[in-house]
């Protein structure tokens, strides 16, 4: 990620860049773009550019045009749907005081045709676009019960999806809440809306916290062959024995296995499996001829410098050198290192009785796009097989009892 700065003046703020830095006027940027901790700064430093910085041109083949949205309140968050005409650069970017969101083009021209749906379900009070800059953009008015902000991509149709938590467990309002109000006057009506209030709360159960175990290689990938046997054999023996050790200690879990057989996986289909399975969090299971159990987590630098060598891209959802449509795949985990970093730390403690040190980090391809605190496991070939287990499903115990 870029490193941000403030000289010696308030009215600048400063934006390092691979290619040199842009000194920024506060007081020429149209709003100010504060990012929560899972959102991306470095898409809105380099919006603030685009806007501020002479000489910033449109490119063409960029612009994003919004062409439908629709929304959908559930128990637990709501979404908003973004139908686009393609792929497209976006910003998406949070107010300082916490209650807005905006959303518009990253560098290209940004246009909505479609009307706005009405919200007010308590996540979201109201949508609108505002042409108070030097560009269009989509302000999203948060509600109390408003927590956190995901953003993806999906394609054929494309489209961008917003998902907002709901920090209270105040199911949405219904539709004719607001003209039962008016005869509670009268003794007979009151009677009948308690049975209509008491349905929505029955779905007010918290979903069940999905475990994703990946038994790595598979197929013809055998991965390390020794005496002892194939590892893609041997992790997949450990996950089942995981899943079984998880359904003791977390019995409303529910553990979904990227594969139950021995078949190739891609890397890709690994990730999309834990994504589309709503994974609250996602162990690689695999083994190594060294006696010790290590535990990896995606480094937050890989290569040179301090930032993700996909940085310049995880916002964009068209490929900035050839133009290719692409959609934000393989960013997703650099939103939950910090989850990702105690979830390993848990099952490392777990699985080698150790406290001192944490998981190492390394440039995994599998997890850069997994949408869940992810981490890699290395079991020792010797070690037993049993107690690795044990200690692994111990160490997912008490990380969901430390993030319920």
């Amino acid at each position: 990620m870029p490193s941000l700065g403030q000289n010696n003046s308030p009215s600048h703020r400063e934006c390092q860049l691979n290619s040199g830095k842009f000194r920024l006027s506060v007081a020429q940027i149209p709003f100010l773009c504060y990012y929560s901790a899972r959102m991306r700064t470095f898409a809105a430093c380099l919006l603030a550019a685009v806007l501020t910085v002479p000489g910033a041109a449109h490119t063409a083949g960029k612009d994003l045009a919004v062409k439908g949205v629709r929304y959908f309140s559930y128990p637990t968050f709501t979404r908003v749907v973004f139908e686009i005409e393609s792929a497209a650069p976006y910003v998406l970017t949070k107010t300082s005081d916490g209650r807005g969101i905006v959303f518009s083009a990253y560098e290209g021209l940004f246009s909505v045709a479609a009307s706005l749906p009405v919200i007010n379900d308590g996540v979201i009070k109201s949508m609108e676009v505002k042409r108070d800059t030097a560009k269009p953009y989509v302000f999203v008015h948060l509600d109390a019960a408003a927590g956190e902000v995901k953003d993806f991509v999906l394609r054929s149709p494309d489209r961008i999806v917003l998902d907002i938590s709901r920090t209270t467990s105040v199911p949405a309002p219904i539709a004719p809440a607001p003209q039962t109000s008016a005869p509670a006057a009268t003794p007979p009506p009151p009677a009948p809306p308690q049975p209509a209030a008491q349905q929505p709360a029955a779905q007010q159960t918290p979903p069940r916290m999905v475990v994703v175990l990946d038994p790595g290689h598979g197929g013809r990938e055998a991965g390390i062959v020794t005496a002892h046997g194939y590892e893609k054999a041997k992790s997949l023996d450990l996950a089942q024995a995981i899943k079984k050790e998880l359904k003791k200690l977390l019995p409303d879990a529910a553990v979904v296995l990227t594969r139950d057989k021995d078949q190739s996986v891609s890397l890709a289909g690994r990730a999309a499996a834990s994504n589309s399975a709503g994974a609250a969090l996602f162990i690689s299971l695999h083994f190594t001829n060294s006696k010790d159990a290590q535990v990896y987590l995606l480094g937050v630098s890989e290569g040179s410098g301090s930032q993700p060598r996909s940085a310049p891209r995880d916002f964009l959802g068209l490929e900035a050198e050839t133009g290719k449509r692409e959609t934000l795949w393989g960013s997703q985990q650099y939103t939950h290192a910090a989850e990702s970093s105690s979830l390993g730390r848990t099952v490392m403690q777990q699985l080698t009785s150790r406290n001192d040190g944490g998981p190492a980090q390394a440039p995994l391809a599998l997890l850069r796009a997994v949408d869940a605190p992810a981490i890699l496991v290395e079991v020792g070939f010797e070690q037993n097989r049993a107690r690795a287990a044990e200690a692994i499903a111990r160490g997912v115990e008490a990380y969901a009892g430390k993030n319920r």
